[in-house]
């Protein structure tokens, strides 16, 4: 956050909110390709002072052992310092933090685990949000304002990485344990980016125009679906949905980080939900995109799009 002075006051007239850059300037900066580049924004976002430091090392993993891991690296303690800058209360919020990081989504369950009804953490919550740390999501087609579906995730990349795979193991970091907590984090990391990658392509879609047609904000959805003969439903999670401007079309997108997918078996998984799917107007096209990490086999006519697709 930039604040901008004018005049001779010692007081700032404007408070500037900085957007993080995007995943194109990584690549940029770090010198990588497209996938890496996505592995990169999935750990150090879009902050250049964080890739500054990243430049220093040879890989990720030896930055991120020393940056990250190591309790005297420039980047340990990183929350505490950012927290401190922008909250008055920064035990209750990096307590809130802790527990998104944990995997706690919904305010019920974070009020729970911090031990305080649901109504006592909105306001700080809100707070979160407002700097940029924190975001909350609804299903598709849901007001994000009277949604009782809402979840919350850690927006900020680094801040998410930190919460998900180091202030748990602080303790056995500070007996320099690096290479236990490296281990844990390259198991891990293909499912974190897989994570990071869907926000992108999310991303990418919102105000974009894809095969001629121009869509509004994507989001996720995630809910019942009651396929014929099915009395209780079955739970389906679509990583993008996105409506043209015009309503006429609807784009539906999966998104995959893996190796040797197999794009017939996506798109038929798809359009097997199609049909159940309850927020779809009548009329209305739907195109089945894929987001995939590579090419895929058994390609067809599928709409696939790439990471070097995402960048540009």
């Amino acid at each position: 956050m930039l604040l901008a002075e004018k005049g001779t006051s010692s007081l700032a007239d404007e408070v500037i909110k900085l957007e993080p850059s995007t995943v194109a300037y990584t690549a940029e900066a770090l010198g990588v390709d497209a996938a890496r580049a996505v592995e990169e924004y999935s750990g150090w976002g879009g902050i250049p002072r964080y890739w500054e430091l990243r430049r220093d090392y040879p890989d990720l993993k030896s930055a991120v052992k020393n940056l990250i891991l190591d309790t005297q690296g420039m980047l340990n303690d990183e929350p505490q310092r950012l927290l401190k800058d922008d909250m008055r209360d920064t035990v209750q919020a990096i307590t809130l933090l802790s527990i998104i990081g944990n995997g706690a989504n919904r305010i019920s369950e974070i009020g729970s685990r911090a031990g305080k009804g649901a109504g006592t953490i909105t306001e700080p919550l809100a707070k979160l949000r407002d700097l940029g740390f924190v975001e909350r999501e609804v299903p598709f087609g849901e007001s994000l304002e009277k949604s009782k579906k809402g979840v919350y995730h850690i927006k900020d990349s680094l801040l998410n990485f930190l919460y998900r795979f180091v202030i748990p193991y602080q303790s056995v970091l500070e007996l320099g344990r690096y290479d236990t907590v490296m281990t844990l984090i390259e198991n891990q990391f293909p499912q974190y980016v897989g994570l990071c990658w869907e926000r992108l392509c999310r991303n990418y879609v919102s105000g974009n125009t894809v095969d001629g047609i121009t869509y509004k904000a994507a989001s996720r959805w995630w809910g019942k679906i009651f396929p014929e003969g099915s009395k209780e439903g079955e739970m389906r999670e679509l990583d993008v949905v996105a409506e043209s401007f015009d309503k006429k079309h609807l784009l539906i997108g999966e998104c995959k980080w893996t190796k040797e997918e197999d794009a017939a078996r996506l798109e038929k998984k798809l359009q097997e939900s199609v049909p159940y799917l309850p927020f779809i107007k009548r009329g209305q096209k739907v195109h089945l995109v894929l987001f995939l990490k590579e090419p895929p086999i058994h390609q067809n006519e599928n709409c696939i799009f790439l990471p070097k697709d995402i960048l540009s």
